[in-house]
């Protein structure tokens, strides 16, 4: 079944992660983590299955720190964690647009006008 995360779970999530920043491999965590992550986050699920080794490892490889990062590190590309791109003017409209059209950059559309409150959690972990 489909995981369904709420912004406590989420937290609860990144904040176990930051706590066992130590223990990553490169830029991932250890099988274990994930399934102590699930267990962490279990209280706070409002809804839903539990969350599982396998939906904790998804959501960390979904999560859209490195698209942001990605976005940010392009010519003339702003980011802020409240307002998101805060794009102005039509050329940049039609970059933004263009950027978000490419799969890999699509994970980005929702934050086009909205910041990601997540993003200085995972800066501390990453």
């Amino acid at each position: 079944p489909k995981a369904q995360w709420n912004l406590a779970e989420i937290e609860a999530f990144l904040t176990y992660l930051i706590s066992v920043k130590s223990t990553m491999a490169g830029t991932d965590f250890k099988e274990i983590t994930f399934n102590v992550a699930a267990q962490k986050i279990a209280s706070k699920q409002t809804s839903g299955p539990l969350q599982t080794r396998a939906q904790c490892k998804n959501k960390w490889g979904l999560l859209v720190y490195n698209a942001i990062e990605a976005y940010c590190n392009k010519s003339s590309c702003y980011w802020d964690n409240e307002h998101g791109t805060n794009i102005e003017g039509s050329s940049a409209e039609a970059l933004w647009d263009e950027y978000v059209s490419k799969k890999t950059n699509a994970l980005l559309k929702p934050f086009k006008t909205i910041g990601w409150p997540y993003y200085s959690m995972m800066k501390q972990i990453l």
